[in-house]
């Protein structure tokens, strides 16, 4: 059964010259950017062409094909010279040969093939005479002849272990010893970098090309390319080969590629447009580094078909409902895994939503503050969403995320992310990515005020192959379980003063008792201005504490002092006129003393008597002065 092996290699002529590590590289295209990729393939496919013809002139691994009497006397050193099969042999060349005078490039490769392929029969039935080494230089010869790559090879059942290189030495295989049961053909041919042979939403990045063998290998043999150094250091450390298997795509085990020995990192300064073209399509950003060499991507595969390089690792975002925030990328532990296309072990950080203390607001729909009263459910706006997608931003569908509950002892329920509907609650729940990439879950609060945690597992399945892994592999989701938020009142006043304390009054609502606190440390008595503070929920762990407060005003008194109205004779001695104090309360009684102040009474008239307070003044009254009349008649 004939198996082909895929392994797409993207080359870019600037690259190559920027970079001077591929010069004799084929296909050199970039990729499609835009309308006019279909015209450009075709321009690419003719200058493909056109370094095939000049292969034909200078040869392939030696520098040029081989001449007509050169292929001769291979054929005749590989075949038992004047044998039949050396004539048959001849006869193939000779036609080859006056298919290519007639520009018939097409049918000269047939017979090439075809030629190829009875070379391949007759050593399977141990019909040949030259050495290995010769065979393969006439398999070589031929297609070179014919303008074909020279990296097809002849495969021995009693080979040792063994490298097989593509003539650019950008992809390979490693065969190990005793892998075929009869001698096989293993071709690999580079492919034009204009599209990817795997089928699979990764994020690919060039390098791909095409393998075949005549035969099925009996072992596993590593499969290997370079990844194209416009590929930025921190993704191709991290890439895999991945596979277009005959049941679909895989990503393959990691295996040692150190026998190919690739251009890496980027190059220092601004790179051409072409690579800028490049790094649009399938890197985050421009690119900017040097040439350093490095192994490249392997895998262990046992048949032969597509690869190429991908990254496994997928980015998991966490937001909540409407909103726009998601969580930065980290780098899973996971794909830090032992390998040398393997990046440094970082570490891990969960990344979680904040929230104020307000009550599950929202504003326009979108949710401003995870949070809500305790045992009640989140708004739809602020749930928990997961979002699925490769580093470059592909979407990626059916991916399971499981949800577990931690602390404050919720419940989740998977949401159905078209109508918002929540599933069956439990303490976990098991969801999946949707069209948008997006996963979510219903969550209700724990039964107490605290802090509650959720946390997503994004797990392989969907467009997930076995093998990825999640950056970062978990997310948790912070929400507040707030208490609840009861309302207080407060009651003041303004208040004459009694000598009494003025307490005003204050409510809570939910049957709570108001706690009442005053400015004076006590309800005022004294005449002045005292804030009241009405106090609920304190003490109370499933209320929150409110406070509400007012004003209580305690104005003086009014107090009289005034001489009593008094008449003598003129020229009679001047009595003691008494002042009377009016206005005080009784139990203050005594609190100021008055007396009378009489001017000199010279003679016959009426005279003004002033009163004489002490003290002159008093916290909780107001003293007022009226004078007394004396006569003297």
């Amino acid at each position: 059964m004939r198996r082909r092996l895929s392994i797409s290699i993207v080359a870019l002529l600037s690259i190559a010259a920027l970079l001077g590590a591929c010069s004799d590289r084929r296909g050199t295209a970039g990729l499609p950017t835009g309308p006019g990729a279909a015209d450009s393939k075709v321009k690419d496919d003719r200058e493909h062409e056109r370094d095939r013809a000049r292969d034909r002139e200078h040869g392939g691994r030696t520098g040029r094909c081989l001449d007509d009497d050169e292929l001769e006397s291979l054929v005749n050193r590989v075949f038992t010279s004047r044998s039949p099969n050396a004539r048959s042999a001849l006869g193939k060349l000779e036609a080859i040969e006056k298919l290519l005078d007639k520009r018939n490039v097409a049918a000269a490769r047939d017979i090439a093939q075809n030629l190829i392929t009875f070379i391949q029969d007759k050593a399977r039935d141990g019909r040949l005479g030259g050495t290995p080494a010769q065979v393969q230089e006439l398999i070589d010869g031929i297609r070179c002849l014919v303008g074909l790559t020279t990296d097809t090879f002849l495969i021995y059942p009693t080979d040792a272990p063994q490298v097989r290189l593509s003539s650019d030495g950008q992809a390979g295989v490693f065969l190990q010893g005793n892998t075929v049961d009869v001698p096989t053909l293993i071709t690999i041919t580079i492919l034009p970098p204009t599209s990817s042979p795997l089928v699979t939403k990764l994020d690919q990045f060039p390098s791909f090309a095409e393998l075949s063998s005549s035969s099925t290998l009996t072992k596993p043999a590593i499969v290997a390319v370079c990844p194209d150094p416009a590929v930025p250091p921190d993704v191709r450390a991290r890439l895999r080969l991945g596979h277009q298997a005959t049941a679909g795509f895989e990503i393959t085990p990691a295996a040692d590629a150190s026998f190919l020995t690739c251009p890496a990192g980027t190059v220092l300064g601004p790179v051409g447009n072409l690579l800028k073209s490049l790094a649009s399509l399938v890197l985050p950003a421009p690119v900017y580094a040097k040439v350093m060499a490095g192994g490249g991507v392997g895998g262990t595969a046992t048949e032969f078909s597509p690869f190429g390089p991908v990254d496994p690792v997928l980015s998991a975002g966490g937001g909540v409902g409407g909103t726009a925030t998601e969580f930065l990328m980290i780098p899973s532990p996971d794909s830090a895994a032992a390998g040398s296309n393997r990046g440094p072990r970082l570490p891990t950080q969960p990344r979680v939503l904040v929230p104020g203390r307000r009550f599950n607001l929202t504003v326009a729909g979108v949710c401003v503050s995870v949070d809500a009263i305790f045992g009640t459910p989140l708004d739809s706006a602020c749930r928990p969403v997961v979002t699925l997608t490769t580093r470059l931003g592909t979407i990626m569908q059916n991916v399971p995320v499981g949800w577990a509950i931690g602390l404050g002892g919720g419940t989740a329920a998977p949401e159905a992310r078209d109508t918002r509907a929540c599933g069956a609650f439990g303490t976990t729940a098991s969801t999946s990515s949707d069209a948008s990439g997006k996963a979510s879950v219903c969550w209700i609060l724990g039964a107490t005020p605290g802090t509650n945690t959720v946390k997503a597992t994004p797990t392989a399945g969907g467009d997930a192959p076995a093998g990825v892994t999640f950056s970062p592999p978990h997310i948790l989701f912070t929400a507040s379980a707030l208490p609840i938020t009861p309302t207080a009142s407060a009651t003041g006043g303004s208040f004459a003063y009694s000598g009494l304390g003025q307490p005003g009054s204050g409510t809570c609502s939910d049957g709570l008792t108001p706690a009442l606190s005053y400015s004076s440390g006590s309800a005022p008595v004294n005449a002045g201005s005292y804030a009241l503070t009405v106090t609920c929920g304190a003490g109370n762990p499933l209320y929150a504490t409110v406070t509400a407060t007012a004003t209580i005003t305690i104005t003086p008194l009014t107090v009289t002092a005034r001489p009593r109205d008094r008449a003598i004779n003129f020229g009679a001695p001047i009595p003691v006129v008494p002042c009377d104090v009016t206005g005080l309360l009784p139990a203050d009684a005594g609190i100021i003393s008055c007396t009378t102040l009489l001017p000199p009474i010279p003679a016959k008239g009426t005279y003004t008597s002033t009163p004489v307070v002490t003290p002159t003044s008093l916290a909780n009254y107001l003293i007022v002065l009226v004078n007394g009349v004396f006569w003297a008649l």
